[in-house]
């Protein structure tokens, strides 16, 4: 079974999504940028604006970029649609402290790793689309559109404090190996959402066996 999909014809898609939404594009820029920050600042009560961000990125792309905008184009994005509302719900309980989450940088490997993978998310989709001759508007929107919304929602997870419950985490890792697809379509800078997904699996695993962080 092809899942592939056109490239030419996915790329005047998201010229037409990326003209159409502006100017949120800068909007979710900042609002990355802030939890970020919160995530790596040890702040009472960061979960909930934290969580909230999330929330608003994975609704957004689940009802308005999947539903309207991709599905007419891959009506296999269905899928997609139904897996991000139910994500961003589960974002939004988790800012009202269903599970209750925390963040902070903790020095090593593994928040470092997650600092790398926001910033691709944020900053190497699209000089690496700028690089390959598909600067803006030809571009994938942070928090616009499932991808790097996906790979800087496992980075932000990766700085929580304490374990991270698997059903906050288990659609943004399986979304994750889904990249292959646009991978193979030609979306090549994806190639970071399913390393990034590996890792964050390996890190959110093995955080959930250690005692200390129960």
């Amino acid at each position: 079974m092809n899942l592939s999909f056109n490239l030419e014809n996915f790329l005047a898609l998201l010229q037409n999504y990326n003209l159409a939404v502006w100017p949120l594009q800068p909007v979710a820029y900042l609002l990355g940028a802030v939890a970020l920050v919160l995530a790596t600042r040890k702040t009472r009560q960061s979960g909930l604006p934290i969580m909230a961000i999330l929330a608003c990125f994975w609704l957004w792309t689940g009802g308005v970029f999947n539903v309207i905008y991709f599905r007419p184009f891959y009506p296999r994005a269905v899928v997609f649609a139904v897996l991000f509302v139910v994500q961003g719900i589960i974002f939004a309980l988790a800012a009202a402290g269903k599970p209750k989450l925390e963040f902070r940088f903790k020095p090593g490997v593994q928040s470092a790793v997650a600092l790398l993978m926001a910033s691709y998310a944020l900053v190497g989709y699209p000089l690496l689309e700028t690089i390959w001759g598909r600067g803006y508007p030809l571009t994938l929107p942070f928090g616009l559109v499932p991808c790097p919304t996906a790979l800087f929602s496992l980075a932000i997870l990766l700085l929580a404090n304490k374990r991270v419950p698997w059903p906050v985490w288990v659609i943004p890792v399986l979304y994750s190996f889904g990249g292959v697809v646009p991978i193979a379509s030609g979306i090549h800078e994806d190639v970071g959402l399913v390393a990034g997904g590996a890792i964050a699996l390996f890190f959110l695993l093995r955080k959930g066996t250690d005692p200390e962080n129960r």
